[in-house]
């Protein structure tokens, strides 16, 4: 009966998991890749002066994000 529960709870989590990955944008702002970093909006200017090679693209003062090249740049600097 506790595998069919634990069971039951790993399938619920890995729907909430794959919910969350489908539903994040192909480009983020500001304001949502500093959330997907867990850091202040603040903390993402600073980072964006500080580091060259800070992935995004600015369009018309518009900035954007790719969480792939974020997670890259994380990893390669750490």
């Amino acid at each position: 009966m506790q595998d069919e529960a634990l069971l039951s709870e790993i399938k619920s989590y890995v729907a909430k998991a794959v919910k969350q990955l489908s539903c994040q944008p192909a480009f983020m702002n500001k304001k949502q890749a500093a959330a997907y970093l867990n850091i202040s909006v603040n903390t993402l200017n600073l980072w964006i002066r500080r580091f060259p090679n800070f992935p995004y693209v600015e369009i018309g003062g518009c900035y954007r994000f790719k969480a792939d090249q974020i997670d890259e740049f994380m990893k390669d600097n750490q």
